[in-house]
């Protein structure tokens, strides 16, 4: 780790610092990114909430590689990592070598050509328009049911791969959806009725753009502690 990426960690993990931090736009200009630093591109609070709960015994499994991928593979047991664009997996492929993350098993699954893309599948980006994401968010129904602690969507045609995480989370695990606050995500939330809703929302350090991440905690286990509580809603990314 880098010695800026060790004082940029040291601020990650003081949230005061992080306030003061936001405010010296010089580091901003020196175009790191989350990948760079290891950090899911996330608002600080949904950060600082998943920090202490990772322990090395856990099983993790996200859309979408980056920086959360190299913070994950640092404190699980395993980290299953699904990438669409070939380029992209590429460069993250190139971090994992770097960092030597022997535990992490990224796959490529880039969308296909159909006829009709179910909306379920379909993603957002004009760039892939008559492309279905059916198969990229069905890959986690090659794992047994219930087997991971986290399941992270931050990739393409969120709610299709909420529809069919539920499953693959263990009670008390919970589900993590990036940029929830975007109305084409709602589609997913029925998928996690009755689960319990933690919400983190602000600026994100990199790029000073508002982002809200929300993370469901699956029934029987979930926490409703009061400092988590205080947290949603104040943090920032």
């Amino acid at each position: 780790m880098t010695t800026l990426a060790r004082l940029r960690w040291r601020l990650w993990s003081r949230p005061a610092a992080v306030r003061r931090w936001r405010g010296m736009p010089l580091l901003r200009r020196w175009h790191l990114t989350p990948l760079d630093d290891a950090i899911p591109w996330m608002p600080d609070a949904a950060v600082e909430w998943l920090h202490p709960r990772i322990t090395s015994d856990m099983r993790v499994f996200e859309w979408g590689a980056g920086g959360s991928t190299l913070f994950f593979a640092a404190r699980a047991a395993s980290v299953t990592t699904i990438e669409h664009d070939a380029e992209w997996f590429s460069h993250v492929e190139r971090a994992l070598r770097k960092h030597a993350a022997t535990n992490v098993t990224l796959r490529l699954s880039p969308p296909v050509p159909v006829p009709v893309v179910p909306e379920m599948y379909r993603s957002t980006d004009p760039r892939y328009v008559d492309l279905s994401f059916e198969a990229y968010a069905r890959t986690i129904e090659a794992f047994p049911q219930e087997c991971f602690d986290v399941v992270v969507v931050d990739g393409r045609a969120r709610p299709g791969c909420m529809k069919h995480a539920v499953r693959r989370v263990r009670p008390g695990g919970c589900l993590v959806l990036d940029n929830s606050d975007r109305d084409v995500y709602n589609a997913g939330r029925p998928f996690v009725a009755g689960w319990t809703e933690f919400v983190f929302a602000g600026e994100e350090i990199y790029y000073g753009i508002w982002t809200q991440t929300t993370v469901w905690v699956s029934p029987d286990q979930a926490e409703s502690s009061p400092d988590v509580s205080q947290q949603a809603g104040d943090g920032t990314s």
